[in-house]
């Protein structure tokens, strides 16, 4: 708990305790931005869930409690057991360990700790996001082959937003929502690869954006993501033939929480 102000401490700490309460919970820790050392007055708390009640995908949920917005992302106990599923590398990564009486959670960390930058490791993380960026540009392709520019540009943006994360992990600089572009340079500068963030940027149309041009797509995400969490609101009864995992993604997606922690992100 010392990574945390002392002033959130005991919220956090009940929190902690009701999660500990739940027989299905094996291990619990905290990462991203207040685990690195990071974290702001805006930042959420992100907590790691290792569940053993056999669940066999993951999932997020937001609570709030006492004013904090913490975002648990609930994944099987298998996925940190051997192998270590290599999608929970960054997590694993930066962890503190919350709650561990097993001490699978350590284990799995210190596993990580010893073959997070091999090349071995680091190619088998990438392996998955190269194959989506060689999708996405496949798709672009087949758009521009039929005239649609507009469709192609998205999957070109999207495809080379794939790319760009496995330069970061190449070059051993962490891979976070908060400071992404800002890490994508010193990515690139490290690589020296300055020409690729040039060309991100470009690619975004916010390589000379305003700060008034900046509110304007914050403004219209925000309505457009009120408009889809107002209409699942009002035909919740579609939910209720969907796979768990899709259900509860769209649920906690929609939900209040998420919007406004993106929001106090970008404010």
């Amino acid at each position: 708990m010392e990574v945390l102000p002392v002033s959130i401490r005991g919220a956090f700490a009940g929190l902690v305790e009701d999660l500990t309460g739940d027989p299905g919970v094996v291990a619990l820790g905290l990462f991203g931005s207040w685990a690195r050392g990071e974290g702001a007055a805006s930042s959420d708390f992100d907590v790691l869930v290792v569940d053993g009640s056999g669940l066999d995908y993951e999932y997020g949920e937001v609570e709030v409690r006492g004013g904090l917005v913490v975002d648990l992302s609930r994944v099987p106990l298998g996925w940190v057991g051997e192998p270590v599923s290599p999608q929970m590398d960054y997590r694993l990564h930066e962890a503190v360990v919350l709650h561990d009486p097993g001490g699978v959670l350590g284990a799995a960390r210190g596993f990580v700790e010893r073959v997070f930058m091999s090349p071995r490791r680091v190619e088998v993380r990438t392996d998955g996001l190269l194959a989506t960026s060689e999708m996405q540009l496949s798709r672009a392709s087949a758009a521009l082959s039929r005239g649609d520019s507009e469709t192609a540009s998205a999957y070109v943006g999207a495809g080379l937003a794939s790319a760009v994360v496995v330069l970061m992990d190449v070059a051993g600089v962490p891979v976070t929502r908060r400071q992404f572009v800002w890490n994508l340079r010193r990515a690139c500068v490290k690589m020296g690869m300055e020409g690729v963030y040039r060309e991100f940027l470009a690619m975004g149309g916010v390589s000379r954006v305003s700060r008034e041009e900046a509110s304007e797509v914050v403004e219209g995400f925000e309505a457009t993501w009120t408009g889809i969490a107002s209409f699942v609101s009002e035909h919740r009864d579609m939910l209720g033939g969907l796979h768990g995992k899709v259900r509860r993604d769209v649920e906690y997606l929609t939900g209040g929480p998420v919007l406004g922690g993106i929001l106090s992100r970008v404010g």
